[in-house]
C-alpha cells in the first residue's frame, strides 16, 4: 500500500483520502459547521486517540472505585491488550502492513497478554 495524502475536494469541501488506487476514495465523517457553511472532518487517528482516552479514563476509575475480581482484572488486561493494538495499528503505522512485523507486535502483545490472564485465572 503506498503512502497517500488527504486531498481537499474544493467543490463540496468533502475530505477524502484515497487508498492504494486513484479510483477508491473514501470519505470520512463530515461535520457542517452551520454558521460559516464549511466543512471539517475527523480523522481516523483522532478517534484512536478519543478511544484510547476512554479506555485509559474507565481504568482509572475502575481503580479509584476499588472494583476488584478476576473479571474485572482481565476486563482491565483486555484494555490493555486493545490500547496497545490501536497503537500499533494507528501510531506506529502497522494496519497495512503484512508479513513478520504485523505478527511480531502481536504476537508480543497476545504473549505477555495471555501469561498474566493466566496467573490472573490461576491465582484465584
Amino acid at each position: 500500500m503506498r503512502a497517500s495524502y488527504p486531498t481537499t475536494d474544493p467543490q463540496d469541501r468533502r475530505v477524502t483520502l484515497s487508498l492504494s488506487r486513484p479510483t477508491h476514495s473514501f470519505v470520512f465523517f463530515v461535520l457542517k459547521n452551520r454558521m460559516s457553511g464549511k466543512s471539517f472532518t475527523i480523522r481516523p487517528c483522532t478517534v484512536v486517540y478519543l478511544v484510547l482516552m476512554a479506555l485509559t479514563v474507565t481504568t482509572f476509575l475502575i481503580g479509584q472505585l476499588r472494583i476488584d475480581g478476576l473479571a474485572t482484572s482481565l476486563l482491565v488486561l483486555g484494555f490493555a491488550l486493545i490500547k496497545g493494538q490501536l497503537i500499533g495499528d494507528y501510531f506506529m503505522s502497522l494496519k497495512g502492513i503484512r508479513g513478520i512485523w504485523r505478527w511480531v507486535v502481536l504476537i508480543w502483545l497476545l504473549l505477555p497478554g495471555g501469561l498474566i490472564a493466566t496467573a490472573f485465572y490461576l491465582s484465584s
